[in-house]
């Protein structure tokens, strides 16, 4: 059953996996583990990417995915990783963790709703500070222990999940090195994230932060410039990527392969 479970791999809330075919076997890209923790509802399953030369002597850098699930993001994500360390040589080989959604919306919204309609809209919103405890106080040394993950970190999310990105980066700047923030979800209860103002920032010394829209309007575009302003200081390197080709369904691909050669390439930035 052990080898079964391990064959699944890249699974997060996959019933059964599907039936084997005569002289077939799993195909396999990650392994499934699971990180316990003492905040209700922050236990669970993780979607791991190692990388080819993997070895626990020594010390890896970690990609943290949000949205980290099988049928989410966490195949195409790896895919792309894998193209660039093993393909083309551009990036570091690096850990992949697709953190698995308990309840993202409740996960990744830092306050209920403001009015009736946001409430209607997810009545079990405001649930992000335990998220970002979990990421903190379990998650991140559960990784450093067991997979000696103590390298640079990065932080992946797009949509909701690129509103809690953004609030990690906002109010727990140290948390992560880089945040990789695609299409958040700014306007979540009257964009108020948006008014946390600049000195809220904290532990920023040498952070990158890549931010990529695409064709979503103009709310879209005013949320992200005021989020520019917000993170501006000496110590973030910021790079902002209008996408106009690509909707907000379609950008993650397109805006994750850009986003992670400008943050952990080998050599100079490539746009």
């Amino acid at each position: 059953m052990k080898k079964l479970i391990l064959a699944a791999l890249v699974v997060c809330g996959l019933a059964a996996v599907a039936q084997s075919i005569e002289g077939t076997k799993p195909f396999e890209l990650g392994v499934i583990d699971h990180v316990k923790s003492d905040i209700p509802g922050q236990s669970r399953d993780l979607n791991i990417y190692l990388p080819k030369g993997y070895t626990p002597q020594k010390q890896w850098p970690v990609i943290y995915l949000l949205d980290g699930g099988r049928n989410e993001d966490f195949i195409h994500i790896s895919g792309i990783v894998q193209f660039f360390t093993e393909i083309v040589d551009t990036m570091p080989e690096a850990i992949i963790v697709g953190i698995c959604n308990v309840d993202r919306k409740r996960d990744f919204t830092f306050a209920p709703g403001s009015t009736e309609e946001f409430r209607k809209m997810i009545p079990n919103a405001g649930g992000s500070k335990g998220f970002i405890t979990f990421l903190e106080k379990d998650l991140r040394p559960y990784i450093q222990k067991k997979y000696n993950g103590k390298g640079t970190s990065t932080l992946i999310g797009q949509s909701a999940a690129g509103l809690l990105a953004t609030e990690v980066l906002l109010a727990h700047t140290g948390l992560f090195d880089n945040y990789l923030i695609v299409s958040p979800s700014l306007w979540w209860n009257d964009e108020a994230l948006l008014k946390i103002k600049p000195g809220t920032l904290k532990e920023s010394k040498n952070k990158k932060v890549f931010l990529a829209i695409g064709n979503e309007g103009d709310q879209s575009m005013r949320d992200s410039k005021m989020l520019l302003e917000i993170i501006k200081s000496p110590d973030i390197k910021v790079a902002f990527l209008h996408m106009p080709q690509e909707t907000h369904l379609t950008i993650l691909h397109n805006a994750a392969y850009k986003g992670l050669l400008h943050l952990l390439a080998r050599s100079a930035k490539k746009d």
